[in-house]
């Protein structure tokens, strides 16, 4: 019986709705310049999972896949990809959530494989996946678009990676800037408080401690 169902169909034991899919393509069909092939969920195999690659990458300029890309006995997205003639630039990258994201080519196309938690994916899209795209379409303007705010929390972070938060806006401070509650440390697994977020802040990996008062890049979602 398959994992992932989809959103108001009926859960069983060991069953979970497939988020990722509902909010990937929303993000996506928001960009204008892209058309969007689906090709739905594959099995958890290695003949499945390269046969459907080597299939997008016959039809598409790049491919955004979700889960399988960790490193345990059934996450077959990397040998897949090798397999297939592909070749991983990025294997994974400093970061929280999205440690395991990977990067590279699979023959003319771009291949994006993002991690399966839900946070996780919607992180590396917007800072990993979506910026790539942005640019393989020529456009301009391809980085996330980052404002000044002020933390009014306080948290420590490992000072080696790059730490992306869940935050809700308050109202600005006599400076002008908007004050900023943080949405608790968060799963990878779990969109509660990505969900319920104005947006997330960047902490980079040359600070190891956010206290109130202090000013920090703020992306609205």
């Amino acid at each position: 019986m398959p994992e992932l169902r989809e959103p108001g169909e009926l859960l069983h034991p060991g069953q979970i709705f497939n988020s990722n899919r509902a909010m990937l393509r929303a993000s996506l069909d928001a960009c204008r310049w892209a058309e969007v092939l689906d090709f739905g969920i594959v099995p958890d195999t290695r003949a499945a999972i390269a046969a459907t690659l080597a299939d997008a990458a016959a039809r598409c300029d790049a491919i955004i896949t979700t889960g399988g890309v960790s490193a345990g006995e059934e996450d077959h997205v990397t040998w897949a990809v090798g397999s297939s003639g592909g070749m991983l630039d990025v294997m994974k990258v400093a970061m929280r959530p999205g440690k395991p994201v990977k990067v590279g080519r699979l023959g003319p196309a771009l291949f994006l494989g993002l991690p399966g938690n839900p946070n996780a994916t919607l992180v590396t899209f917007r800072m990993i996946a979506l910026p790539a795209l942005r640019r393989l379409a020529g456009l301009s303007n391809t980085a996330p678009i980052w404002a000044q705010a002020v933390a009014d929390f306080t948290y420590e972070k490992r000072p080696d990676r790059t730490e992306f938060v869940p935050v809700r806006l308050a109202a600005a401070g006599s400076d002008g800037l908007p004050r900023l509650t943080m949405l608790g440390r968060g799963s990878s697994a779990s969109l509660r408080a990505i969900s319920q977020s104005d947006g997330i802040v960047l902490l980079p990996p040359g600070v190891n401690r956010v206290e109130p008062g202090m000013r920090v890049a703020f992306e609205a979602i």
